[in-house]
């Protein structure tokens, strides 16, 4: 019996921006239309592509003023134990 392709695996991620460097850095990211390599805190490293990224400023920091909370979402598309 064929069940054809499995559902591509899909994960979240979210953390906090201080900087406009990391912010625009989070930006291009978003932007690459090609897979990019993470590491988790594990050590594994994975590809992925990136199919959400969703900014939200905090007003409230005085000490930050680029602070964002962040989520993202992304298909993987290789993970390997280091």
């Amino acid at each position: 019996m064929y069940e054809g392709r499995q559902e591509p695996v899909k994960i979240n991620f979210s953390g906090t921006i201080l900087s406009e460097d990391q912010y625009i850095a989070m930006v291009y990211w978003f932007s690459k239309t090609h897979q990019i390599e993470v590491e988790n805190d594990l050590g594994q490293i994975g590809s992925i592509y990136i199919t959400s990224f969703t900014p939200r400023r905090d007003h409230t920091s005085r000490n930050y003023p680029w602070k964002h909370e962040y989520s993202c979402e992304a298909i993987v598309l290789d993970w390997t134990a280091s």
